[in-house]
């Protein structure tokens, strides 16, 4: 998202992965939840906390782990 970094949980299907889930289910917003949103770019900027956020999926790009 820019210069920000988004951490945070996604709700899927047990028998699914998220790219499967994405480019199956063609969700155009996906909700992310207990986000903790930073900017490498800032660091004096502490991390914001939200507890739902929502994301556009062709405009964000997902990376599974850290």
């Amino acid at each position: 998202m820019g210069a920000f970094i988004v951490k945070g949980l996604i709700r899927i299907s047990a028998q699914s992965d998220l790219a499967t889930t994405i480019s199956t289910a063609r969700i155009q917003w996906m909700s992310i939840y207990e986000a903790s949103i930073s900017s490498s770019q800032l660091p004096q900027m502490p991390p914001i906390q939200t507890p739902m956020l929502l994301v556009r999926t062709m405009a964000v790009l997902f990376v599974i782990g850290e």
